[in-house]
């Protein structure tokens, strides 16, 4: 890894920063299928042998703690990525946040639940339900269900593009441009939970102003130097023509440093 000169500890190598991703999808993905064998073996084996509170317990530890706790443990020192460059296309990128994988963790859980079981009879056992509807409709939200959390853990999106003309955001089903000639200067506003950036957009008539969200929540990235960035492109744009190099990256950085510095 390639350290940023910042105090963050930042890495602009992008090969590192990708495999990173990548490793916590595959740690993510193979949560879920813990989660789902564990219930399983919960529900087959567990469910009906132990007594309620001990069988109760077991089921929400095993089934979520374990899972959820792997994937927390592999996120809880890893620090946001920098504006990432795209050389090719001159811009900046935000990938999308890794925690987003809960999502699809989470899903992983839901598909586990959509097997039907029934209690064999007399005994202490379950088995998949033998009721001709039942399976097959389980089987086919079983497999929605896992479909969806794959793409919520797969797919980089959303994301946050800045380039030399906009910033555009991914979002899941659509994406939203926004032009920097369209954007009022010095109106970046990024609220104190840090949950949303806030812009504001030009139009003629002042009663048609309007605010764009951007969901800095869901982006791999400091919300402090994303606002930095914006900022600076709306109320500079003879900067705009830096946008997707290095030496504006690193400048960028320094500011954000500088004036988190004089805020504090």
């Amino acid at each position: 890894m390639v350290p940023w000169p910042g105090p963050r500890g930042w890495s602009s190598a992008p090969y590192t920063l990708a495999v990173s991703r990548n490793l916590i999808r595959s740690t993510a993905v193979g949560c879920g299928l813990l989660a789902i064998a564990i219930r399983f073996y919960y529900v087959l084996q567990l469910e009906l042998r132990l007594p309620f509170p001990v069988s109760f317990l077991a089921g929400v530890l095993a089934t979520f703690l374990v899972p959820f706790g792997l994937l927390a443990v592999m996120l809880r020192y890893r620090r946001r990525a920098p504006l990432q460059i795209d050389a090719e296309q001159t811009r900046f990128v935000a990938d999308r946040s890794p925690r987003r994988a809960f999502l699809g963790l989470l899903m992983f859980l839901v598909a586990s639940g959509q097997i039907p079981f029934e209690r064999v009879p007399n005994s202490d056992r379950m088995r998949p339900s033998t009721v001709p509807e039942m399976l097959p409709i389980g089987s086919v939200l079983f497999g929605l269900c896992l479909v969806a959390g794959l793409a919520l853990i797969v797919i980089n999106r959303p994301r946050l593009v800045l380039d030399r003309d906009r910033v555009l955001v991914e979002g899941l089903l659509r994406s939203e441009r926004l032009a920097w000639t369209d954007t009022l200067a010095h109106s970046a506003y990024l609220d104190q939970r840090k949950r949303w950036l806030y812009l504001q957009t030009a139009a003629q008539d002042p009663g048609q102003l309007k605010a764009v969200k951007l969901p800095v929540a869901w982006l791999d990235v400091d919300p402090i130097l994303l606002q930095q960035a914006i900022r600076t492109y709306t109320d500079q744009p003879q900067r705009r023509d830096e946008i997707g190099t290095e030496a504006e990256l690193e400048r960028l950085t320094s500011e954000t440093d500088v004036a988190t510095h004089s805020r504090v």
